[in-house]
């Protein structure tokens, strides 16, 4: 009896080791609107691979991270999928990508815009990596399954004047905690879609700013956690303190990351999310 709990317990160690860490989740901000999520050697990238020099409005990562990037350095090495929502360059950079996909063994899942614009840069090479193409018409999904990760997309109009734009929310379940980027989707789209619920929902972060688009998220979304992001770079402070004075009066389960590389760690306790900082 004492050997086959040894050996339970050295399986669910190895579980944590070579597959998906159970019901917990490392969220790393990376800039703007690209995160890195991990759980156990499953590493996920979304919307991070890009580089504006001089970028201004909304942050860009710096030239160290950017080396990192195109080489394959920590935090970017062993990647087992790269998520693009769409073909805006303060979320993707062909480049960047197309290198990346064709010096390292990886999967990338994007909109076919993103895709098309990817084969059109000089740096592209078919066959060193996997490439999956989210469904083009809008409001339809797809499911893919990478490493021992589930994915499914919906395809989504942007917000505001770029309503063309293949908006591809992306929801990626690690192994019984689900996360969902929306990208820049057009919220209303996202609530009508009656998408399936996610544990923890990345939101752009002018939606913690109104009661009424509040409201909306907490009945028609039902996230466990919200994390806001893609708040312009040289205010950060201000959206945060604007989202704590809002969002924060109806919920205190939400997070605001502010600087490259800053981790937290998620997992499930009874009915909700926890979260604790990652310490270097």
């Amino acid at each position: 009896m004492r050997n086959k709990f040894i050996l339970f317990c050295v399986l669910l160690a190895l579980t944590g080791i070579f597959g998906l860490a159970k019901n917990q989740v490392t969220v790393t901000y990376i800039a703007n609107d690209g995160y890195m999520f991990e759980a156990g050697t499953q590493k996920v990238v979304v919307d991070c691979m890009f580089y504006m020099e001089g970028s201004g409005h909304w942050h860009s990562p710096d030239k160290s991270v950017y080396e990192k990037m195109i080489k394959g350095e920590k935090p970017f090495d062993n990647i087992t999928a790269i998520i693009v929502t769409h073909n805006h360059g303060d979320h993707y950079s062909s480049d960047i990508v197309a290198k990346y996909l064709a010096s390292f063994n990886t999967t990338l899942i994007a909109p076919p815009q993103v895709v098309a614009s990817l084969k059109q840069s000089r740096f592209f090479a078919s066959g060193k990596s996997t490439i999956l193409t989210a469904p083009a018409d809008f409001y339809q999904s797809g499911e893919f399954e990478v490493g021992q990760l589930k994915i499914t997309t919906l395809t989504l109009h942007h917000v505001g004047n770029n309503r063309g734009t293949q908006n591809m929310v992306a929801a990626i379940d690690f192994g019984g905690l689900t996360i969902l980027h929306a990208g820049d989707a057009n919220l209303d789209d996202l609530y009508t879609a009656k998408f399936p619920p996610n544990d923890i929902v990345m939101l752009s972060y002018w939606q913690g700013f109104e009661i009424d688009v509040m409201e909306k998220i907490n009945k028609n979304i039902k996230a466990k956690h919200v994390i806001f992001k893609h708040a312009p770079y040289k205010t950060i402070n201000e959206s945060i303190q604007k989202i704590k004075d809002n969002y924060g009066k109806v919920s205190s389960h939400y997070s605001v990351f502010s600087f490259t590389f800053e981790g937290f760690e998620y997992y499930r306790e009874g009915n909700q999310i926890k979260k604790e900082a990652v310490k270097d």
